[in-house]
């Protein structure tokens, strides 16, 4: 059975991370929730404030539309845990956008954390 679904379609998912992401979260646990992924103690170890110019995109990539998240660098760690996810929030909607696991390392209250950047890919369909 043949499938497709234009560009368009993909691009709207992606612009709606870039256009309303307004935190970067690092977390220990799976942040399923908006209290989850921005609540110091309760998984969130590091958080920073980012816009939709810390995107790039959405472009296509071989056969996928690409949303690029670039680095963020010197994010304070405000919780000693392991990082094992980082997810974009929208903080005013209070909700959770997009969530990926990272390699997970050990951070340390006080210190700071660097996140390289990353890509969020949505398979296209073909024509």
């Amino acid at each position: 059975m043949a499938k497709f679904s234009n560009t368009d379609n993909q691009d709207a998912h992606l612009n709606n991370i870039k256009n309303n992401a307004t935190r970067l979260c690092i977390c220990e646990a799976e942040p399923t929730s908006f209290s989850i992924a921005t609540t110091e103690g309760t998984s969130m170890l590091a958080i920073t404030t980012i816009s939709g110019s810390n995107f790039t995109g959405p472009s296509t990539v071989s056969l996928v539309r690409r949303l690029v998240s670039i680095a963020n660098n010197a994010i304070e760690v405000l919780h000693t845990g392991d990082a094992i996810y980082v997810a974009l929030v929208d903080f005013v909607g209070e909700k959770v956008l997009y969530y990926t696991t990272c390699t997970s390392q050990t951070l340390t209250d006080g210190n700071t954390v660097n996140v390289p950047a990353f890509n969020m890919d949505i398979t296209n369909a073909p024509a």
